[in-house]
């Protein structure tokens, strides 16, 4: 398990709290009656809990430098996806960059 060094959180720390969250998010919606989970490329998760929540719905990317392609593919048509949702994304000193461009 990660730890703080000298007081500050490690890269480490925070993959496992972000691993951890969507690992419960992904049960979370696995067990929802109308419930979707679905793994894309570099670190990118579809999650469909049902919830009238943004934050429990949508595309998350737990890589360290998130791709714009990877979420796109992700991304559900926008008529069928009768939920609030969101796109999140973990911020970093790296500024995100489309991979299509």
């Amino acid at each position: 398990m990660g730890a703080k060094v000298g007081g500050r959180v490690t890269a480490e720390l925070v993959d496992e709290a972000v691993n951890a969250w969507y690992g419960a998010l992904k049960a979370f919606a696995l067990l929802q009656p109308e419930g979707l989970f679905q793994e894309g490329e570099r670190g990118t998760k579809l999650f469909v809990t049902g919830v009238r929540m943004t934050f429990l719905n949508g595309v998350f990317s737990s890589a360290r430098r998130p791709d714009a392609g990877a979420i796109t593919a992700l991304l559900p048509p926008r008529e069928t996806f009768g939920l609030p949702w969101s796109i999140q994304f973990r911020r970093g000193r790296h500024r995100f960059r489309r991979s299509d461009r």
